[in-house]
C-alpha cells in the first residue's frame, strides 16, 4: 500500500463512520471502497475483522484499524500467519481447534487437510487445540519458537488492565 492509498484509507475511515470504531458492516464498507471494488465478500472482510479485532469486542478501534494497514503494507510470512490464527482464534485463548484451522482454509486456500493436521498434532503429542507454532509448521513446514506470540503482546496488554473500579 503506497502513501496515498494509506491517506486515503484513513480519510475514508472516518467518513464511513462518525465515531472512532467500525462494526463489521461499517469495516466491509471501508474495505470495499478501500480497494474500490464491490465484488469483495463479506467473508473476506469478516475473516480480517475478526482477526485485528483483538478485544473481541465487536468493533475495530482506531488503532485496531491502523494495524490492519500496517498488514496491508508487510510481506511478512509470519505475520500474515499470525493474522490468520487470530481470525480463527474467537476466544482469544491462543489456541485453535482442527475445525477452526480448516476454516481459515477456506479463506487462504492453504493446501491442509484434516488428515494432515491430526499427524502433525500427533507427532507433537498435542490433542485437538493448537498454538500458534504450531499452526505456522503446519502452513509453513518450518518451525518456530513456541513462545512465539500471534497477538504480539496486546492481548496480554488487554487482560493485564483492571476490569474493576472503586465504589466511594
Amino acid at each position: 500500500m503506497d502513501e496515498t492509498k494509506y491517506k486515503r484509507a484513513i480519510t475514508l475511515f472516518y467518513e464511513v463512520t462518525n465515531r472512532i470504531q467500525l462494526d463489521k458492516s461499517e469495516f466491509y464498507i471501508l474495505i470495499t471502497r478501500i480497494e474500490n471494488d464491490t465484488t469483495i465478500e463479506r467473508k473476506e472482510t469478516d475473516f480480517f475483522f475478526d482477526a485485528f479485532d483483538v478485544n473481541y469486542d465487536g468493533e475495530i478501534s482506531f488503532e485496531e484499524f491502523e494495524d490492519f494497514l500496517k498488514y496491508l503494507c508487510m510481506n511478512n510470512e509470519i505475520y500474515s500467519r499470525k493474522i490468520e490464527f487470530r481470525s480463527a482464534d474467537t476466544n482469544r485463548d491462543n489456541l485453535i481447534s482442527i475445525d477452526e484451522a480448516l476454516s481459515i482454509k477456506q479463506i487462504t486456500n492453504e493446501k491442509y487437510d484434516r488428515e494432515k493436521i491430526e499427524k502433525l498434532l500427533n507427532d507433537l503429542d498435542l490433542e485437538d487445540e493448537f498454538p500458534f507454532y504450531v499452526y505456522y509448521k503446519l502452513c509453513t513446514g518450518v518451525s518456530i519458537d513456541e513462545k512465539t506470540d500471534p497477538y504480539d503482546g496486546k492481548l496480554q496488554l488487554l487482560n493485564s488492565q483492571s476490569k474493576c473500579c472503586l465504589i466511594l
